[in-house]
């Protein structure tokens, strides 16, 4: 399974200590990863396209959106551009 890992800034997420934690439980079960990091509130479309091409470039299963609205509406965008 691949995943596109989508939130706000890394390293926002490395302070918190979550990436760690989400990196850790993918790896745990075998899940590889692509980054896209970098939704701001309001995303951008230019963004949004950004990750559709690293989904269809990496041949992604699945979204896991790591943040607040923000990241799950950029990550909804990018799973019905992708199709």
């Amino acid at each position: 399974t691949k995943c596109l890992l989508v939130s706000y800034d890394k390293d926002l997420c490395v302070s918190l200590g979550l990436y760690d934690k989400v990196v850790n439980a993918l790896k745990a079960e075998g899940v590889e990863f692509v980054e896209h990091f970098g939704v701001k509130s309001n995303p951008s479309i230019i963004h949004a396209r950004e990750g559709i091409k690293k989904i269809r470039e990496n041949n992604i299963d699945v979204i896991l959106a790591v943040g607040g609205g923000s990241v799950i509406d950029e990550s909804k965008f990018m799973s019905i551009g992708a199709l």
